[in-house]
């Protein structure tokens, strides 16, 4: 028999692997600022490079793809609650378009100049490819289903003239 308590081995135990991972991911849309570097994203969260890279891996996701994918669904969510147009310059801090582009093809986003509305939350998880469909990213939508943050896949309203300028 183990020296804890039962009360307490259920909240030791009540997130997995997973669920830490998406935590962090999760945190990251109160960010103030772009993290564009692990190290800047580390002081964010207040957990070390270290520490991130053993979250990434126990969860099966290169930390460079969950860096990525935390940098997309922050700009996501506050285009979305922006309520204008798309915008990812004002919310990324790279201003150069190639870099831009190279970030929204990973993430599954396509052209940044095609879209003029914002892309909706649920499309970007569907779409995106930094995180495979699995156990990781179901854990990052139980977590914005959990603060209320998901919303219904929304068809072709996403693709228009883009905001930013080649």
């Amino acid at each position: 028999m183990s020296g804890t308590s039962p009360d307490l081995e259920g909240i030791e135990n009540s997130m997995n692997a997973y669920d830490r991972w998406a935590d962090y991911v999760l945190r990251t849309m109160d960010c103030p600022f772009d993290p564009l570097t692990e190290a800047a994203w580390s002081r964010f969260l207040g957990a070390s490079v270290a520490t991130l890279r053993g979250r990434c891996r126990a969860a099966g996701v290169a930390m460079k793809d969950t860096l990525d994918f935390a940098r997309l669904l922050r700009a996501v969510f506050f285009e979305a609650r922006a309520g204008h147009g798309w915008d990812p310059a004002a919310v990324l801090e790279s201003y150069d378009l190639r870099t831009i582009r190279r970030l929204f093809d990973r993430g599954g986003l396509g052209d940044p100049l095609d879209h003029e509305h914002p892309v909706p939350p649920a499309v970007f998880l569907n779409r995106q490819r930094l995180i495979e469909p699995g156990p990781a990213l179901n854990a990052v939508r139980r977590a914005l289903d959990g603060r209320g943050l998901t919303s219904p896949p929304v068809g072709g309203a996403e693709r228009g003239a883009g905001r930013l300028h080649r």
